[in-house]
Formats: C-alpha cells, structure tokens, sequence
C-alpha cells in the first residue's frame, strides 16, 4: 500500500507538505497541491480519514524563529521582542514555540517549523539577508518578518513586515541636536552598515545643518580609529549621532581616550538603547527602539493573516523615542 513518503518522493517536496496538501490546507499552493493529489491517485492511495480530519484544525501555536539569539549585542533585541509577543500570545489564545539557530544554519528551518505544525511564523534576525523559506512559502504559512530585510525565496511586495521606523529615528536625533544649538555635527557609521544603519543616517541628514558629515569608524572590542588620519580631534562639529550602541561605545572610549569632556566638548546621541547606556560615563542620551511594540505587531499581524481577517495592512512601522541622559548639552 502506497504511503505519504511514496508520494513526497515522487512530489519532490516534504511528508509534511503532502499531509497538508491531502487534507486541503489553505497553506498549501495550489499548484503543489494538484501534483500531490494527482501522484496520490496514479498510486492508489487511501488516506486515514481521521488524520486528515485532526490536521485541519488549527494547531493554535505561533513560531518564532531567532538567528543567534545568544550573541550578546542583540539579547536585548531577542528577550523585549519574544516578550512582546508571548504576553500578547495568551490574550489571544496561541502559545509560542521558538526556534533557535546559528545566521548560517539555513538548512534546517523549514523542516523544524514544518513538523511542529504552528499556524504561523515570526522571524527575529539581525543579518540584512535570509534564506531557507522557500519550503514554507509552498505552504502559503503566514510569515511575519521583524525588521526590513531581503529574503532570497520571498518576492519583496509580498512580505509580511513590522519593522522600526529607522528614517524617523535619526531624524528625531538630528531634531533633538538642533534644539540643542548644534548646528556642526558628523554621523558616525561602521565600515560595512547595514540597510537599517544606512536609514538611521539618512534620516538624521534629512534636517538641515549649517554643517553634516557623514564619516565610517572601525568597530572592534578595542579603541576604533576614524578613517582618514584616525583621530576624534579630527571630527568637525560639537555633536556626533552614532547610528548603533557598538558605534556610539567606540566613539566614547576614543573620547576618553583623549582626554576630551563628553557633553561638554561633544555631545554624543546614539541609536538605540542597551543595557550599559544608563551606567556608562556620562549616561548615554539613546533613540529607542519599542521591542515590545514590534513584537505586539507582528503577532498581530500573523493572527490577522492567520484568521483572514486581514484588517492590517502587509507592512507596518514602530515609532522610536527619545530617552536623555547626560551626553548631550545644548551648545554655547
């Protein structure tokens, strides 16, 4: 007697593909679906009624997947995130399942999130660029994105995205430094910024200054030097915007390092919080982002797609905030 992996092997797909695609599942493409029926009837298959029946009710569970979610820079971003949505999870009666990996372990994404049956997927990561979907896409699961990226196997305009509103973010800072008196200011960078970084900056130049420069600053566990002459005397203007907590922590080290006041000779504004900004020397002044917010929205949105009642629109953006500390004064 014919069985599912007969068929996934013939289908060229997964025994979970084929189980849903059986039982009619809407996550299914049709095309898919029509080739695993039409392989089912050429083999004389006879599926178990009462699994079908079981695997189409909903499972009430949400994925959520993370790369790297030990690296120590985004524990923030992971913990507030996975907060957000699970406390919001039980409100609307889903549990979460995680799913842990490593930014180059791609292989196994879809095997795992297919064979724990969740009704949807929200997906945490830190790298610009994913892989590993095409598997779930076939499945038409709603698949929720947490931050603007490019997904190799997912056509842009059909993403489903709550990510922070980065352009707005810089931009607050670029107006908070101005209602400071600062009108020379510089925007620092790491040698290779992200899409979300590049965004930070050109929002904060979108506001005029008498004076903005953009510069690009090694970043490392050690002091970074600026490009050029590698020198902070060598920054033009009385207030830098860092465009990343491991950006802004450099710049202040070199700060200390020579021997130059912070606020008093350069107020420094970085984007966004982390646990060590309220207790370094002087307290960092920080654009926000709402963790919690972002990962309300994207249950949110999953939910919405889940239970087509598709009110929310494909893309959303989180606002940031301002939270001063001590390194920024208002210039004389």
């Amino acid at each position: 007697m014919p069985t599912i992996t007969d068929i996934a092997k013939l289908a060229k797909v997964s025994k979970a593909t084929v189980s849903l695609a059986l039982s009619d599942d809407p996550r299914v493409a049709a095309k898919t679906k029509q080739l695993v029926l039409q392989i089912a009837e050429q083999l004389g298959y006879v599926p178990n009624r009462m699994a079908v029946g079981l695997s189409k009710s909903r499972s009430r569970l949400i994925g959520v997947v993370f790369f790297n979610p030990l690296e120590e820079s985004v524990e923030n971003l992971f913990s507030d995130t996975v907060m957000g949505i699970s406390v919001n999870a039980m409100r609307f009666d889903y549990n979460v399942v995680l799913f842990g990996f490593s930014d180059q372990d791609y292989s196994d994404v879809a095997k795992k999130v297919i064979l724990s049956n969740v009704d949807g997927l929200i997906v945490i990561s830190t790298v610009p660029q994913l892989d590993g979907f095409a598997e779930l896409t076939k499945l038409n699961l709603p698949i929720v994105f947490i931050g603007k990226r490019k997904v190799t196997d997912i056509n842009p305009q059909d993403m489903l995205v709550v990510a922070t509103d980065n352009w707005g973010g810089g931009r607050l800072a670029a107006e908070h430094l101005q209602e400071l008196g600062h009108e020379k200011v510089t925007v620092l960078l790491p040698d290779a910024p992200t899409p979300w970084e590049e965004e930070r900056a050109h929002g904060f130049l979108s506001v005029s200054f008498r004076e903005a420069h953009k510069l690009h600053i090694h970043t490392s566990s050690s002091l970074s030097e600026l490009h050029g002459n590698g020198s902070i005397k060598d920054l033009s203007g009385s207030a830098v915007f860092a465009v990343s907590p491991i950006v802004g922590l450099n710049i202040l080290r070199q700060a200390r390092a020579a021997n130059m006041r912070v606020p008093h000779d350069l107020s420094i504004m970085v984007f966004d919080d982390f646990s060590s900004a309220p207790f370094e020397t002087p307290s960092l002044t920080v654009i926000k982002q709402d963790m919690k917010s972002l990962g309300k929205l994207a249950l949110q949105l999953a939910i919405d797609r889940i239970e087509r009642t598709m009110a929310l629109p494909a893309q959303l953006l989180v606002a940031t905030k301002l939270v001063e500390r001590e390194s920024c004064l208002p210039h004389t």
